[in-house]
């Protein structure tokens, strides 16, 4: 069930309403004027697809594999064109 607020709470409360919808997608709020609904502010449908920051390059990462080296140095400092700009 939506909770109504009135818009001079909702703009006091925002980021507490913007955390508590990010932590509880199912909440919802109705934000009104003089008891008419003239806005909602609910999660992001694709909430459930969201991934932490550092989750991707992580990810990007393991793809990636060990590096190639020579004699114990990374190889890529040396060819750092053809990396770059391949």
């Amino acid at each position: 069930m939506p909770v109504k607020i009135p818009v001079s709470d909702a703009r006091k409360k925002l980021s507490e309403i913007l955390k508590d919808v990010s932590l509880h997608p199912e909440h919802v709020y109705e934000i009104t004027v003089n008891d008419i609904v003239f806005g909602e502010l609910h999660a992001p449908s694709a909430i459930g697809l969201r991934v932490g920051a550092g989750d991707s390059f992580f990810k990007a990462v393991e793809q990636l594999g060990e590096g190639e080296t020579v004699r114990g140095k990374q190889k890529t400092a040396r060819e750092h064109n053809k990396h770059l700009y391949s």
